[in-house]
């Protein structure tokens, strides 16, 4: 259109974009806290915005859980990391979900810590305030102590003879264990482990409580050594 002038032809208001706010409400776990043990956790995420929040390359965000020394991220232990998909894209104002894992806990000293929950992890989300976007909650870890109480076998010792082998461990750490480990008898020329002679005999266990105890009993053959004076040990755990 030809026009006498063109200086004219727009408008200009004030518009002012509102945008998403993700803030992590709560954080918290179901069982008990063990270092080194699974763990189930969650986390509640909200939005404070004013818009939904909205990641609109991949669709998707991450969350994270971290197990930290203190309040804040910097603190966080080695290994003591896990990303946590969202499946949650397009989270509504006022909308919340929550994201819940199971994680293998650091194998860290029993302890007081800081479990933080993290809210878009890598702020693919454009927000309105980045600076909410993490919650720290305190967690105190326990830790087994297992203890070879006992150790007793029958059958007539003799090089390469089979035996029946028992073992009794007690937990008095401040934990359970779980996860599964093994325990060994020990053929040694004196009262510790690097007088081991032989092979080991393993038997598997698969948990034990706090201050529970329990009998591993196996059938093994000792080692093909020269008659004499030996040690049997009982080892808890040997595989750590």
């Amino acid at each position: 259109v030809d026009e006498s002038t063109y200086t004219n032809n727009t408008v200009a208001v004030p518009i002012t974009l509102g945008g998403p706010d993700l803030a992590v409400a709560s954080v918290g776990w179901t069982g008990q806290p063990v270092a080194g043990q699974q763990l189930s956790l969650w986390l509640v995420e909200t939005n404070l915005g004013a818009v939904a929040a909205i990641q609109s390359y991949y669709g998707y965000w991450y969350d994270e859980f971290v197990l930290s020394s203190n309040a804040t991220l910097a603190g966080a232990v080695p290994g003591g990391t896990l990303t946590a998909y969202n499946y949650q894209n397009g989270l509504p104002p006022s909308g919340s979900y929550v994201n819940s894992r199971t994680w293998t806990l650091p194998a860290v000293p029993a302890g007081d810590y800081y479990l933080i929950g993290v809210a878009d992890q890598y702020n693919w989300v454009p927000e309105s305030d980045e600076n909410n976007n993490t919650l720290a909650v305190p967690i105190t870890l326990a830790i087994p102590d297992l203890v070879a109480t006992s150790v007793a076998f029958t059958g007539q010792p003799g090089p390469g003879a089979q035996l029946t082998l028992s073992l009794v461990v007690t937990n008095i750490g401040s934990g359970f264990a779980s996860n599964g480990w093994y325990d060994a008898w020990v053929l040694s020329t004196d009262t510790t482990l690097a007088g081991a002679v032989g092979s080991y005999i393993t038997g598997y266990q698969p948990s034990v409580p706090v201050n529970g105890s329990y009998t591993n009993t196996t059938t093994g053959y000792l080692p093909s050594v020269a008659p004499g004076s030996y040690y049997l040990i009982g080892w808890a755990g040997y595989n750590n």
